[in-house]
C-alpha cells in the first residue's frame, strides 16, 4: 500500500509539472567566474518529498527513477537556458537510466525541445546507485560522449565503486567527496589524498571539482595544491539565480597567501611586464596602428574599467587587416568584436608552480598566450608563457642545487635566505635546531641503510608537524635540520615531534634493543657503551629583530640552544632566553 502510495506521488508530481530547480555555482579560481551550475532538483514546496534525499530513493523504490530523472533533466534545462549563462549545466542521473533503452536519443529529444545543446550539458554519475554491469555503462557513456554530453563522476573517493567507474569511464570531470575537502587545512592525510587524485587526473585528462567547500583555509588549501575548479556554499548557495559571492575575490587578500607569497618571491607577478592596455570601444584600426608603433608587444589586454575581459594578440590583429578589404570592412569596428574573450587572467601573488599548473591541467590550453596579471582584479601587466617557463627551469635547477639529496629538503643556501627574508620584512619567528641523541650508535650498530631511514624518518616527521603556511623545515646535513617557525605555538609544536619521534623509532629496533631500551656500542674512545634509543633534542630560541640582525646571527643563536638541549637527558626542548628577555628560560620535557 505504502508503495502504490509512493508511486502515485511521483505520478502525480510529472503529470503535474511539480519539480522546480535550483542552482549551485560550479567556480573556475582562475577566471573567477562560473565553469557551471549544478541542477539540484527539488519536489513539491511544503511536501516530505520537497528533499531530493527523499525524492529520488522513492522513484527508485516503485521503479520510476528513469521516468523522474528525465523530467529533472528537461525542467532544469529549460531553468538553465532563462539564465543565458556563458557555463555548462551539471545534471545528475544514475546509471539505471544511462543504460535504459533509447536513452541516448530520449535525452537529446528533452533538450531539444528546451533549446539546450548536448555540448552544454555535463551527465554527473553518483555512488548512490551504484552497477555491477560496468561494459553496459561503458557502453552506453561512449554513446552520449558521442552525441555531445560531458561525463562526471561525483562523490569521488566516497567508497570503491568511484574509483573504478574512474579507471575505468575516464570522465571529463570527477568531483572529490566533501568528506576529503572539510578540515584539509587541518587533515594531512585528506591533503595528501588530493594531491594523488590531481596527479591521477592529469595522467587520464581528467578535470578535478572540489566540492564542499566552507571555509577560506580550505579553499586556500586547494588552490595552493592546484585545483582549479570549486563548488560550496563559500563561494556560493543554491539558488534558483545563482551568483559567485564576493569570497572569491577575497581570497588573493588572505593573510597567509599574502605573506607566503611575499616570502618566497616566487610569484607570476614578478614576470609582470607594464605592457599598454586598450578599451573595449577601442577601433581595430588603433589596435593595429599601435601594435606597428610599438614592435616589441605581442599582445594588448583588452580592459572593461581596467578589468581585464579579454587579448588580442599582434597575429591575430594583423591577419584580420591583411585580409581583402580588411581596413574597409573592420577597421572602425571595436576590438571587442575580435579579441578572445577568454583570457588566461592570474592573480598577482599566485606561485609560479600554481600558474604552471592552472596552465598545463587544460590540455585544450594556448599555451602560446600571454597571461594577463590582475591585483584583486585589476589590471597590472603581462607576462609570456616563455618567461613563466624559464623561471620555474630556474628555480627547480637552484632547488635540485641546494636540496639535500637524500631528504630533497632545502639546505643551508635556501635556510640562510629564508631566514634574512623573515628578518628583513619583521616577520617574528623562531629558529629550532633539531638534532637526534645516541644517532653515531645506531648507525655503527645497524648500518647506514638503517641510518638513513632514521633521518627521512625525522624528516617526514617534522614535515607533518609544522604549519605548511607558516614554517619551513631545512636540513643541514647528517641528522641535523633547521625549523624556521612562525606558528605562536611552536615550543608545544616542538614538544609534540620529540614525543612522536620517540614513539615512531622504535619500528627501527630489533626486539631485543626495544626490551632492553637500548643497544651496546663502541664510543669515540673506542669502549663497549651502552647507548639508550635515539631520542630527540630541540633547541628553541626567538631572535630579537632588529636592523642589525643577519642569518648568521640566527644561525649562532639556534646552535647555542641546540647545545643546551643536547644536556637533557632523554631529549626535550630547550627554550632559550637569548635575544628574547620577555620568555625566561624554561624545559618542555617530551613525553614518554
Amino acid at each position: 500500500m505504502l508503495d502504490r502510495d509512493s508511486q502515485q506521488q511521483i505520478l502525480d508530481i510529472l503529470r503535474n509539472g511539480r519539480l522546480s530547480t535550483v542552482f549551485q555555482p560550479i567556480v573556475d579560481l582562475r577566471s573567477r567566474d562560473f565553469l557551471a551550475v549544478e541542477a539540484l532538483t527539488r519536489g513539491p514546496k511544503g511536501s516530505p518529498l520537497h528533499s531530493p534525499a527523499e525524492l529520488f530513493p522513492r522513484a527508485e523504490r516503485v521503479g520510476m527513477i528513469r521516468e523522474l530523472e528525465l523530467s529533472a533533466l528537461e525542467t532544469a534545462a529549460k531553468a538553465f537556458c532563462t539564465l543565458n549563462l556563458p557555463a555548462k549545466l551539471f545534471v545528475n542521473i544514475s546509471p539505471m537510466s544511462l543504460v535504459s533503452a533509447n536513452a541516448v536519443i530520449i535525452a537529446r529529444d528533452v533538450l531539444q525541445r528546451s533549446g539546450l545543446r548536448a555540448e552544454n550539458v555535463v551527465l554527473e554519475l553518483s555512488e548512490q546507485y551504484q552497477t555491477e554491469d560496468y561494459s553496459a555503462l561503458v557502453s552506453a557513456l561512449e554513446a552520449f560522449k558521442q552525441e555531445g554530453f560531458g561525463i562526471a563522476v561525483d562523490d569521488l573517493g566516497a567508497g570503491y565503486a568511484g574509483l573504478k567507474t574512474w579507471s575505468q569511464l575516464q570522465p571529463d570531470f570527477v568531483k572529490i567527496d566533501r568528506h576529503f575537502i572539510s578540515g584539509i587545512d587541518k587533515d594531512p592525510i585528506k591533503h595528501e589524498f588530493v594531491r594523488s587524485i590531481l596527479t591521477m587526473a592529469q595522467e587520464i585528462k581528467s578535470r578535478v571539482i572540489a566540492e564542499g567547500i566552507e571555509t577560506f583555509e580550505e579553499l586556500q588549501v586547494l588552490r595552493e595544491l592546484g585545483v582549479r575548479y570549486v563548488q560550496g556554499y563559500l563561494l556560493g548557495r543554491p539558488s534558483a539565480i545563482p551568483e559567485i559571492t564576493d569570497n572569491i575575490h577575497r581570497l588573493a587578500d588572505r593573510p597567509a597567501m599574502r605573506e607566503r607569497a611575499l616570502a618566497n618571491r616566487k610569484v607570476i607577478g614578478a614576470l609582470a611586464q607594464d605592457f599598454p592596455s586598450i578599451d573595449v570601444h577601442t577601433r581595430l584600426e588603433d589596435v593595429v596602428r599601435l601594435f606597428k608603433a610599438q614592435a616589441g608587444i605581442s599582445s594588448l589586454p583588452v580592459l572593461h574599467h581596467n578589468t581585464p575581459t579579454g587579448i588580442i594578440s599582434r597575429q591575430q590583429a594583423l591577419e584580420i587587416f591583411s585580409e581583402r578589404f580588411g581596413p574597409e570592412l573592420h577597421g572602425r569596428k571595436p576590438v571587442v568584436q575580435f579579441m578572445n574573450d577568454k583570457p588566461i587572467v592570474v592573480e598577482f601573488n599566485t606561485p609560479l608552480e600554481d600558474v604552471s599548473y592552472l596552465l598545463t591541467e587544460d590540455v585544450q590550453q594556448d599555451l602560446i598566450q600571454d597571461l594577463i596579471i590582475a591585483q584583486q582584479g585589476r589590471y597590472r601587466g603581462i607576462a609570456k608563457t616563455s618567461a613563466l617557463l624559464r623561471a620555474i627551469t630556474d628555480q627547480q635547477i637552484s632547488s635540485a642545487r641546494h636540496a639535500n639529496p637524500l631528504t630533497q629538503l632545502p639546505g643551508n643556501v635556501p635556510i640562510n635566505e629564508r631566514a634574512q627574508t623573515l628578518i628583513n620584512a619583521q616577520d617574528e619567528f623562531w629558529v629550532a635546531y633539531c638534532d637526534l641523541n645516541d644517532f653515531k650508535a645506531f648507525n655503527d650498530v645497524y648500518g647506514y641503510a638503517l641510518g638513513d631511514k632514521a633521518i627521512l624518518l625525522l624528516a617526514n616527521l617534522l614535515s607533518e608537524t609544522v604549519d605548511c603556511d607558516l614554517d619551513f623545515v631545512g636540513h643541514i646535513g647528517g641528522d641535523d635540520f633547521i625549523l624556521l617557525m612562525r606558528s605562536e605555538a611552536a615550543p608545544e609544536l616542538c614538544a609534540t615531534m620529540c614525543s612522536r619521534f620517540e614513539a615512531q623509532v622504535r619500528q627501527l629496533y630489533d626486539p631485543a634493543a626495544l626490551s632492553n631500551r637500548g643497544i651496546w656500542s663502541p664510543d669515540r674512545r673506542g669502549r663497549q657503551s651502552f647507548f639508550p634509543l635515539m631520542s630527540l633534542s630541540i633547541g628553541l630560541v626567538k631572535p630579537r629583530l632588529s636592523s642589525g640582525l643577519r642569518a648568521d646571527d640566527v644561525s649562532a643563536l639556534a646552535s647555542e640552544a641546540k647545545k643546551e638541549a643536547k644536556r637533557l637527558p632523554g631529549g626535550g626542548v630547550y627554550v632559550s632566553d637569548a635575544r628574547f628577555p620577555e620568555v625566561a628560560s624554561h624545559y618542555l620535557r617530551a613525553t614518554a
